[in-house]
């Protein structure tokens, strides 16, 4: 019979993953180490809490363990902050639980990685260890150590001759876990998002109230959005826009979705429009605005959006319509935000890539009307969308993270 360890097993993803351990038959016990012990309500009889403090407990405990089967190292620590607003005693805890921590009870059972035996060893790191992202700058910075730490070990035992691996689990946000001492906080960014969505809002009824403007635009908030309204909306698109900064890889599967369904993505190169682009070439695609590596040049040399604005007509006209706002409501909020935020003002330089989106939408607008030749284009997103299956992306998977070789 098998027992597992899992290190931040009393709340969130690790004691989801307990909870899914103590149902098979083959575990008979599951140690639950965390700074708390498991509610009652989630007790279960194969569960043994144990109450441990990553940053000032003594890790010598993790020598009493040297029976498991399974270790799952899950606890982590994060506040979404500005870089200058976090205090040293947060940079220090995040390094500690985030990165060292894991790194200390992994050396701890290294005998059982490099033995013959198998030994499973899952770390959850973070899809913030892989980008960079306002907000997240310590978390980020921690996670990354740690993605490059498991990295080198994995090395270490392939050319060891060992089998085992520690497997690098990444997921983006989830639901259930935890932020900002216990709950997650996006007070930061909320009030923003919702004044956007307000807009959004204001614009849609100002469009209404135009009967020419009507004829030719429209604004639809589809409500309880699902797989099931999915199936209905990406056959009837024609075109796929995905706008996201690039380098962020804030671009994900769903621009796949509507290439495969025949809509032609009109994009930045961030994410998988990057892959889509190297798929269907640069003929079959509408791509604007900067690449990742001018992103970070002008980074380097000093983002001021206020240079954009001052020499665009077109983005002066579109911040003094925020400020002047729509039927007696302003967004003057969302104009300081491009412009004058305290610390970093359009973080996502909308500014700098507006004046290449209109240009490339003019081309994409051209090219609509030639009907045979943008059905072709189409036509080749659908027929280079099979490289994006599953299959290929699990093969990926095993033969560059996970380093698994195939079951004959």
């Amino acid at each position: 019979m098998k027992k597992a360890l899992v290190v931040g097993g009393a709340n969130g993803i690790g004691l989801s993953i307990a909870t899914q351990l103590a149902k098979r038959k083959d575990y008979e016990k599951i140690y639950l180490v965390d700074k708390v012990v498991v509610s009652e309500e989630f007790s279960n009889p194969k569960f043994e809490s144990i109450k441990f403090n990553l940053i000032s407990d003594d890790f010598s405990i993790f020598n009493g363990f040297k029976d498991i089967d399974t270790l799952m190292i899950t606890a982590g620590f994060g506040k979404l902050s500005l870089f200058k607003d976090i205090s040293e005693q947060c940079i220090n805890n995040s390094f500690s639980v985030n990165s060292v921590a894991p790194i200390r009870i992994i050396h701890h059972f290294m005998d059982r990685l490099t033995g013959k035996g198998d030994f499973l060893c899952g770390v959850m790191v973070s899809i913030a260890g892989f980008m960079s992202s306002p907000f997240f700058a310590v978390y980020g910075a921690t996670k990354a150590a740690l993605k490059i730490f498991i990295e080198s070990v994995n090395v270490e035992l392939e050319k060891g001759g060992s089998t085992n691996r520690i497997l690098n689990v990444s997921p983006g946000s989830i639901k259930g876990t935890s932020f900002n001492n216990g709950k997650t906080d996006l007070s930061v960014t909320k009030d923003l998002a919702k004044e956007i969505i307000e807009l959004i809002n204001y614009i849609s009824m100002d469009i209404n109230a135009n009967p020419k403007m009507k004829e030719k635009l429209n604004v639809v908030f589809m409500e309880d959005y699902c797989v099931t309204l999915a199936e209905y909306l990406m056959p009837a698109s024609e075109i796929s826009e995905q706008i996201s900064l690039a380098g962020y890889e804030a671009s994900g599967t769903g621009n796949m979705k509507f290439m495969i369904n025949g809509a032609i993505t009109f994009g930045t190169m961030d994410g998988a429009n990057v892959e889509i682009c190297d798929a269907v070439g640069e003929d079959n695609i509408f791509i604007f605005g900067m690449s990742a590596k001018e992103v970070d040049e002008l980074w380097k040399q000093g983002y001021n959006s206020t240079y954009y604005y001052n020499n665009s007509k077109e983005l002066r006209s579109i911040i003094a319509t925020l400020k002047r706002g729509f039927a007696g409501k302003n967004f003057e909020n969302i104009a300081n935000y491009l412009l004058t935020t305290n610390g970093i003002a359009d973080r996502y330089m909308c500014l700098a890539d507006f004046e290449n989106y209109l240009d490339v939408y003019h081309i994409m607008d051209e090219k609509y009307k030639d009907t045979k030749s943008f059905n072709q284009m189409s036509l080749v997103n659908i027929s280079q969308a099979g490289r994006f299956a599953a299959d290929r992306s699990i093969k990926e998977y095993c033969d560059n993270i996970w380093h698994l070789k195939q079951v004959k």
